[in-house]
């Protein structure tokens, strides 16, 4: 299935460019990778830990995530 719209006609309509489009997607996927992280680590100390709060579990893991 082909479609008749290039890329750069739908960067034109959102007002954005193709490094633009580029940018964000490397953002997304960086947050996207930081935030499998977290919930590792979140879930590894909640295993262990069962009544430990979220204040708590944010004292101690604030530099284990780079």
């Amino acid at each position: 299935m082909t479609h008749f719209y290039k890329m750069q006609e739908f960067y034109s309509i959102a007002g954005i460019t193709r490094q633009a489009m580029w940018k964000y997607q490397q953002r997304q996927q960086q947050m996207e990778e930081i935030s499998d992280q977290v919930l590792n680590i979140m879930s590894e100390i909640r295993s262990r830990h069962k009544r430990m709060g979220c204040r708590s579990m944010y004292y101690t893991t604030r530099g284990a995530v780079s």
